[in-house]
C-alpha cells in the first residue's frame, strides 16, 4: 500500500504541475500574442507615418523646384518647358534634382549679363552634372559645389571663396576651364592667378567650361552606372510622380489647411 500511495501521490502532483504548466503556457501565449499584435499595430502606425512623411517630402520638393523655376523664367509655359528639361537631364546624368534646379536658377539670374540663352544654360547644367558624375564626387560635395558655382556665376566675377570651394569639391571642373580658357595653358595655378587679379569673369568661366563639352561627353560615356546614380534617378522619378499627383489634386493645400485648423482650435478640440 505504501508503494501504491507514493505512486498515486506522485501522479497527482505531476498532474497538477503539468496542468499548471499548461495554464502558464496558455497565459504566456496570450501575452505573447497580445504583444505581437501590439507590435504589429505600432509598426503599421510607424510605417503609415513614415510613408506619409516621405510622400509629403517628395511633394514639397516638387512644389519648391516648381516655384524656383517660375521665379527664374518669364512665363508659365517657359517654366513648364524648363522644368521638364531639367527633370530629364537629372535622370540622364543620375544627379540630384534639387541641386540641378538650384544651379540652373542661380545662373539664370545672370543669363542676361552673360548674354546666354535658356538652352545654353540647360546645356551648361547638364555638362556640370556629367563632370560631377564621372569625377565620382559624393552627393554632399556635389551639392556644395553646385551651390558655390551657382553663386559664383550669379556674381559676375569668380571670387576666391567660390573658386576654392569648387576646386576642393570638384577639381575636374577647374581642369576643364583651365584647359579651355585663354592665357592659362591648362594650368589651375595660372587660373588662380587670373582669379586673384579679379580677371576671371563669370561669362569667361561659363564659355571656357562649355568649350570642353566634347571631352565631357566622352568621359561621361565611359562612366559606369553607380548605385548613387540609380538612387538619384529613383528619387527624381518619385519626386516627379508624387509631385504631379499632389499638384493636380491640391492635397498639399488641403493638408496645410487641416493642420492650420487643428493648430487654431486646440482649446476647442481638447474640451
Amino acid at each position: 500500500m505504501t508503494t501504491e500511495n507514493i505512486q498515486i501521490h506522485i501522479s497527482e502532483t505531476g498532474a497538477r504541475t503539468v496542468s499548471k504548466n499548461i495554464e502558464g503556457i496558455g497565459t504566456s501565449a496570450k501575452t505573447a500574442s497580445s504583444a505581437i499584435e501590439f507590435l504589429k499595430g505600432a509598426m503599421a502606425g510607424a510605417f503609415a507615418a513614415g510613408a506619409l512623411g516621405a510622400l509629403t517630402k517628395y511633394a514639397n520638393s516638387w512644389q519648391s523646384i516648381s516655384t524656383q523655376i517660375k521665379l527664374a523664367t518669364k512665363s508659365q509655359e517657359e517654366a513648364a518647358a524648363v522644368q521638364e528639361k531639367l527633370v530629364s537631364l537629372a535622370k540622364r546624368t543620375g544627379s540630384d534634382l534639387e541641386s540641378t534646379v538650384g544651379l540652373y536658377t542661380n545662373i539664370a539670374r545672370a543669363a542676361g549679363e552673360m548674354g546666354k540663352s535658356q538652352n545654353e544654360l540647360i546645356k551648361f547644367t547638364e555638362n556640370m552634372n556629367k563632370v560631377l558624375s564621372y569625377s565620382n564626387v559624393s552627393a554632399s560635395d556635389a551639392k556644395n559645389a553646385l551651390t558655390q558655382l551657382g553663386q559664383a556665376l550669379g556674381g559676375g566675377t569668380i571670387r576666391a571663396q567660390e573658386f576654392n570651394s569648387i576646386l576642393s569639391a570638384t577639381p575636374a571642373v577647374m581642369q576643364v576651364v583651365a584647359k579651355n580658357i585663354t592665357g592659362v595653358d591648362g594650368s589651375i595655378a595660372k587660373l588662380r592667378e587670373k582669379m586673384n587679379a579679379g580677371q576671371l569673369s563669370a561669362k569667361e568661366f561659363f564659355e571656357a567650361f562649355q568649350k570642353g563639352g566634347k571631352d565631357i561627353d566622352e568621359a561621361f560615356s565611359k562612366t559606369p552606372n553607380t548605385i548613387g546614380n540609380a538612387i538619384s534617378r529613383l528619387n527624381t522619378n518619385l519626386t516627379e510622380f508624387i509631385g504631379k499627383i499632389a499638384e493636380s489634386s491640391g492635397i498639399l493645400s488641403a493638408m496645410a489647411n487641416a493642420i492650420d485648423f487643428v493648430s487654431n482650435n486646440l482649446t476647442a478640440l481638447s474640451a
